[in-house]
């Protein structure tokens, strides 16, 4: 292809790419499209500063709209939800911007920001909270009766800094809100950690923070040693209050440093950590006195704006490190449940872990993945660790994306819906990527069985471990009959431990529990008195949407059959095109490894004989015949010669088997002639990966490409046998003279 005709063909090629099939870091391309959405409204610009996910799937993005607080909510596909405020959005000047939100199980969503500043008055000075009603009609009257918690806390007169950063719900309906007041303390007097909570209807928590020499309840603080604020929290609800001692414990992150820069980013400052027991009080286990401070090596300043709770007490904060102009790099800590650093966590052998993603990572946020690894969002993008701070490079390729993320990172989590997605935004922008999935794989040990053993197979199905139960879908082929509900008569086995396709179930599954990684399943031959030779049964992961395939995936499993006393014939013939190396396969029905070599076959083509090489495999009774390279266009012949081929009691094949077929690029649906069909599946999968021959492949690299294109175009309107091109056969097909007749057709 010319210079020239790519240039007419790259609209065409842009729009094939957007139909490739989706993987973990790819966009969602069922969010408004693309998988990005931009929230414009009349007047000022909207400015994401938090990001939340409702169980229904649908987006809540809080910020600031021309200072004065704003909320956007969006449907699942993206679009802007209209029925939510006016028209999809909520404004209010109660705040000037949220710094975080939260959406309560009864769809409330709480937000937390900075109140307004009066003119000539001081600076942000009180802890405001929030709660909306749901569909963004107003301030709920039921949270201290006019919607508004504000609330100063500290001992600083003059009215110094005090506001909040971070939210969280418990479990039981209370609020939790993180951030920053003027603490006088007699040992470290400034601005500290300060964590509140209050009861369902916006009171105070009286049960919460007690703390001597008449501090209030409801809140609690935590001097971290310099200008200190928290910027996220996290809720340990790991196992359950019988297994986790810490079950309800709150950690908060942020940071600790001499002073902030203009742009409210703070300059020489290290990681700080608190936490905090579930009655508020700083829990004396962790490093001894409930909090820490820790930095980068080498770093000017590193700060915390994310916590992640992982199962056995270990504490993930992320953020970033550098130098005060920057640049600066997503990073990350994992402290054990003492507060030590956990030396496991990433490869440096230190428990910390450094990530340049795109220039001046500013982090905003961290979460879970859908398989327990660590999502990190910036300023720059979004990078996905393994839960052992590991790039995980199943997303996008290299474990890194890289899109506006400054306002943070939403996880539709294990058990939400749709499964598999994380929501980033920044500025006027939301988008919509495929998490991290877990992997669905089959492990088979012993692979034969026959009828008159009628010995059981046993086959693991595994998967990464989830805090929910995961379904994997198995499909059953090969030649047995499986015992399916239409299956009335002639079962050739029977399974247990699987739910089979029947009038209900849709699809083969096996479901693996919540916190496990496999499971099992069982399958028996019935020793029936039917002569019908061996017969396998061809076990495969089935594709679907909530994980990835994983490696095995498929195995094929023989049962031998005991009636059969005849001589020996060919039960399945078959050439092989879906991926590479072409081969021919003979399954016989019964063994003839005594007799079988390569001589007993003969394959000719266009050009004459087609070497092959040979193998038998005595467990499958099937003979394989590889071919060196990709068969030229043709129809083909392969001959299994009866007179070599005996089965163990020396009876020959009674005739020659012959299995004729041909081979055609670019055909993919196999029909023996390249058409709009076939563009059709080659438009379905371009841009895709780990692709077949009937799914574009022509050239078996794994991946639909210009390439598999520019054999499709050299061969539209071909057709098997000898090679007729379109200017012969489409004017009489389809009235088109060449394949650019079709693609000016379609654009």
């Amino acid at each position: 292809m010319n210079d020239s005709q790519f240039t007419r063909l790259r609209p065409l090629i842009e729009e094939l790419e957007t139909r490739a099939l989706l993987a973990a870091g790819d966009p969602d391309l069922s969010f408004s499209g693309d998988g990005h959405a931009a929230m414009v409204f009349t007047g000022a610009p909207f400015d994401a500063r938090a990001v939340a996910v409702r169980a229904d799937g649908k987006t809540i993005l809080a910020g600031a709209k021309g200072g004065r607080l704003a909320v956007v909510r969006l449907n699942v596909d993206g679009s802007l939800d209209t029925t939510f405020g006016g028209g999809g959005l909520f404004e209010s000047g109660v705040m000037t911007r949220a710094n975080d939100v939260a959406v309560q199980g009864d769809g409330m969503i709480v937000v937390v920001g900075l109140e307004p500043r009066l003119a000539g008055g001081p600076d942000p000075n009180r802890f405001t909270t929030i709660r909306i009603l749901p569909d963004g009609e107003g301030l709920d009257p039921g949270f201290d009766e006019d919607g508004v918690v504000s609330r100063r806390y500290g001992t600083d007169s003059l009215g110094g800094y005090c506001y909040a950063n971070a939210v969280a719900i418990q479990e039981d309906g209370k609020i939790v809100v993180g951030g920053q007041a003027y603490i006088d303390d007699l040992f470290s007097p400034g601005h500290d950690f300060v964590i509140a909570r209050y009861n369902a209807d916006g009171s105070p928590d009286a049960t919460f923070g007690t703390r001597p020499q008449g501090v209030p309840f409801g809140w609690n603080w935590a001097g971290m040693g310099g200008r200190d604020e928290i910027l996220d929290l996290a809720i340990d609800y790991n196992g359950s209050p019988s297994t986790n001692p810490r079950y309800g414990s709150i950690v908060a992150v942020g940071n600790t440093s001499a002073y902030w820069a203009a742009n409210w980013i703070p300059e020489d400052s290290q990681f700080a950590v608190a936490l905090f027991r579930p009655n508020g009080t700083l829990d004396g286990g962790f490093d001894g006195d409930g909090k820490l401070t820790a930095s980068f090596s080498g770093m000017q300043t590193s700060w915390a704006s994310g916590a992640v709770i992982q199962p056995g007490g270990k504490i993930v904060a992320t953020g970033s490190t550098g130098f005060n102009a920057g640049p600066r790099n997503v990073a990350l800590m994992r402290f054990n449940p003492n507060g030590s650093l956990d030396h496991s966590f990433g490869s440096g052998n230190d428990g910390k872990v450094q990530q340049d993603l795109y220039g001046d990572d500013i982090a905003s946020d961290g979460a879970v993945s859908y398989v327990g690894g660590i999502i990190v969002a910036s300023s720059t993008g979004v990078a996905a660790f393994t839960a052992d701070g590991f790039p995980e490079t199943r997303f996008s390729g290299d474990g890194a994306v890289e899109v506006n993320a400054s306002a943070g990172v939403a996880t539709t989590g294990a058990a939400g819906m749709p499964v598999r997605k994380l929501v980033v935004a920044g500025g006027n922008q939301a988008h919509r990527f495929v998490d991290v999935g877990p992997r669905g794989a089959l492990l088979a040990g012993i692979t034969e069985t026959s009828e008159a053993t009628q010995r059981t197979l046993n086959i693991i199905v595994g998967t990464d471990r989830m805090p929910v139960a995961q379904r994997v879908y198995i499909d059953l082929g090969g030649t047995a009959t499986p015992p399916y509900a239409h299956q009335v008569f002639s079962r050739d086995f029977t399974t247990s431990g699987i739910t089979l396709l029947g009038f209900i179930e849709p699809r083969n599954y096996v479901e693996i529990p919540a916190n496990q990684t496999f499971t099992t399943f069982s399958i028996t031959p019935i020793n029936d008195t039917r002569a019908e030779g061996d017969e396998t049964i061809e076990l495969s992961v089935s594709p679907d949407p909530s994980y990835d395939i994983g490696n095995p995936s498929n195995y094929t499993l023989l049962i031998r059959d005991d009636d059969l006393v005849a001589p020996p014939a060919v039960a399945e013939a078959k050439f092989h095109y879906e991926t590479a190396p072409q081969r021919v396969t003979f399954r016989f029905n019964q063994n003839v490894a005594s007799s079988i070599g390569a001589s007993d076959f003969q394959v000719t083509g266009p050009a004459g004989a087609a070497p092959f090489t040979f193998a038998y495999d005595a467990s499958l009774n099937t003979a394989t015949l590889t071919f060196s390279g990709i068969l030229p266009d043709g129809d083909y012949t392969a001959r299994a010669v009866a007179a070599g081929i005996t089965n163990s009691a020396g009876q020959p094949m009674p005739a020659d088997h012959v299995l004729d077929f041909f081979a055609l690029g670019g055909d993919a649906n196999h029909d023996g002639r390249v058409n709009l069909a076939d563009f059709n599946i080659l438009a379905s999968n371009f841009g895709g990966s780990n692709r077949r021959f009937s799914q574009g492949d022509f050239n078996y690299d794994t991946r639909v490409n210009l390439a598999d294109f520019n054999i499709f175009a050299g061969r539209f309107g071909a057709v098997a046998g000898p090679v007729v091109f379109a200017g012969e056969a489409a004017r009489g097909s389809n009235g088109r003279d060449d394949a650019r007749g079709l693609i000016d057709e379609l654009r």
